[in-house]
């Protein structure tokens, strides 16, 4: 079981404002485009369903769900620079954001959703016992027949293939950002390592972020713990990233 303490509330907020004031339009629009027309596809998602992101970042989904005539949709993320921009492109509120750490909000809210989905592998940062009680904070945040869906990384790749064993930089026009991965087979984790070094200024070194490796088999045994049925394991797109898709088993 993996138990070890996930990084902090304010650490994650920190590597996210960090990046998000860097990388404000990380993912080219087609890419989204088409994760919305998975998303749309496999859930059998309808126009007026009440939609929820966990940990939407600059909103990127959820405006493509908007162009597309969702109106019932929802965005929460601990990442103020995230929510800034967010709120910078979001003409007449279409969408309603809101800054908070997504663990905190599930337990608080006493709204539904008919869909709660979380992209960019956000719920790959939790241990395996974490991730149990978030799946079950938000089973209780669906409407009858809701769905949840998890984007995680594919162990297939990570572990076997390797695909994940990187080191990048990229040049901005005010410094170089580097970052790397790295997969720790004892521990079952995918550690990611980021730097900023400003032009004429010292190398920023974030805190390290950790990404835990499930396989299917301990992904449906975690569904079960948290009361819920996997109803769907698919690898969409990404050739390292895998969809789950939950029902509530009652």
């Amino acid at each position: 079981m993996k138990t070890s303490n996930t990084t902090s509330k304010k650490q994650l907020a920190y590597i996210f404002d960090t990046w998000f004031k860097l990388f404000p339009n990380a993912e080219p629009p087609d890419a989204t485009s088409t994760d919305i027309d998975i998303l749309i596809n496999s859930l059998n998602l309808q126009t007026n369903h009440t939609i929820w992101d966990l940990g939407c970042g600059t909103g990127r989904h959820l405006r493509e769900l908007a162009s597309r005539n969702y109106i019932n949709l929802q965005g929460i993320d601990l990442s103020e620079t995230a929510l800034t921009y967010a709120q910078q492109n979001n003409p007449n509120n279409q969408i309603n954001y809101i800054n908070s750490d997504f663990r905190t909000y599930l337990t608080k809210e006493d709204h539904n959703a008919d869909i709660i989905y979380s992209l960019d592998f956000t719920f790959s940062l939790f241990p395996e016992d974490e991730l149990t009680r978030l799946l079950q904070a938000a089973m209780q945040r669906i409407n009858r027949r809701g769905y949840i869906c998890i984007e995680m990384w594919d162990s297939q790749s990570v572990v076997h293939n390797h695909a994940m064993n990187i080191q990048r930089t990229h040049q901005l026009p005010h410094g170089n950002f580097t970052y790397q991965s790295q997969y720790q087979p004892e521990a079952q984790t995918l550690v990611f390592t980021h730097s900023f070094q400003p032009e004429n200024q010292p190398l920023q070194i974030l805190p390290p972020q950790v990404h835990y490796i499930y396989h299917d088999q301990q992904m449906k045994y975690i569904a079960n713990r948290a009361g819920l049925a996997l109803t769907k394991s698919h690898q969409p797109v990404s050739p390292f990233g895998r969809h789950y898709i939950f029902q509530s088993d009652s």
